[in-house]
């Protein structure tokens, strides 16, 4: 694990200028724990200089891992499932075991 200092940012904010990234792609090429990476990044969004532009599925298929992009625009919504969709996919599942 790495200090939080200029090097770091610096690191962070050069990521954010090449593509669209996560946390875990910040804490990886940093060094940063990832805990520390997910700060970095709320802190970041409160003072409005990235947003959430789209959203990468965890091992569930949840919307879980927020991707920031530099600028400050609206943040894209994490997709909405219904119950029934919750339930077609969990008797799925039932029906393959």
């Amino acid at each position: 694990m790495n200090k939080v200092n200029q090097d770091t940012y610096a690191r962070a904010m050069k990521l954010l200028l090449s593509r669209p990234v996560s946390a875990h792609e910040i804490a990886s090429d940093t060094g940063l724990h990832i805990v520390t990476a997910q700060r970095l990044m709320r802190t970041f969004k409160q003072h409005e200089i990235i947003h959430i532009c789209s959203w990468r599925p965890d091992l569930q298929g949840r919307d879980a891992i927020p991707v920031y992009e530099l600028g400050f625009r609206k943040d894209k919504p994490r997709r909405a499932m219904t119950q029934a969709q919750r339930q077609q996919r969990c008797r799925a599942k039932k029906e393959k075991r």
